[in-house]
């Protein structure tokens, strides 16, 4: 069972599936929930401020009622929020800023949970950070 000092259980539920909707998975990399990197939410949640930790639970709380095809259609419209005008297109922007930056943020973290069976993110995508630097005298 998943528990945060940050969010409530229905909130969570509504970042799981923000999570299935945003990270479905593919043939070569794994969902967002099979990871289980939302047990890791608090270390994100931490260097919140209050105002969009405020609105990040107030989104994933609507989410959690909400079908997953109406989660897709929003966050749909959200990455196309430049043709909406005014008020509506500035909200879709936090929105995706705001959701789909929490759960990338999980997700590329490369961080799994403790049921996790497989490779982790980066082993899978073939991403490495490793800087190597040549010395050259």
């Amino acid at each position: 069972m998943i528990t945060s000092k940050y969010l409530s259980r229905n909130q969570l539920k509504g970042l799981l599936k923000t999570g299935v909707v945003i990270l479905p998975g593919t043939t070569k990399s794994p969902s967002f929930s099979e990871t289980g990197c939302i047990h890791h939410v608090d270390r994100m949640a931490a260097y919140l401020s209050e105002d969009d930790l405020g609105g990040l639970r107030l989104v994933l709380g609507l989410f959690r009622w909400l079908p997953l095809r109406v989660i897709s259609i929003i966050m749909a419209m959200a990455v196309r929020n430049r043709y909406f005008p005014g008020p509506l297109g500035a909200g879709l922007r936090m929105l995706e800023i705001g959701v789909k930056g929490a759960t990338m943020s999980l997700y590329y973290a490369n961080l799994t949970g403790p049921d996790y069976k497989g490779r982790k993110v980066f082993e899978i995508i073939g991403w490495d950070a490793k800087v190597v630097v040549h010395n050259d005298d």
